[in-house]
């Protein structure tokens, strides 16, 4: 959906996702949801909300963030300095 621009429908998604997610106490699947978010929010050029769905991964994922075995990586928006980040979780 959000290779054809609907946003919006992607976002819903992405909610119901999350909501989905934490009901299950998924916290892989509530990062990956709350990820997605972050991802519209970039494209849309919604840099605040991304920055705060981007905190908000890795309050979720805790201490275990930290360079993983099998290279994932998460990218956002440093709001202070104005530049994407990289942050490895398992």
């Amino acid at each position: 959906m959000r290779a054809r621009g609907r946003y919006h429908d992607a976002e819903a998604l992405h909610h119901q996702a999350l909501l989905n997610a934490h009901a299950t106490g998924n916290r892989a699947g509530e990062m990956d949801a709350v990820a997605g978010l972050d991802h519209i929010h970039r494209l849309r050029g919604r840099y605040p909300q991304a920055a705060d769905h981007f905190e908000q991964v890795l309050r979720i994922a805790g201490p275990s963030v930290t360079a993983s075995a099998n290279g994932r990586q998460l990218v956002g928006i440093d709001t202070d300095k104005k530049h994407l980040r990289t942050i490895d979780v398992p």
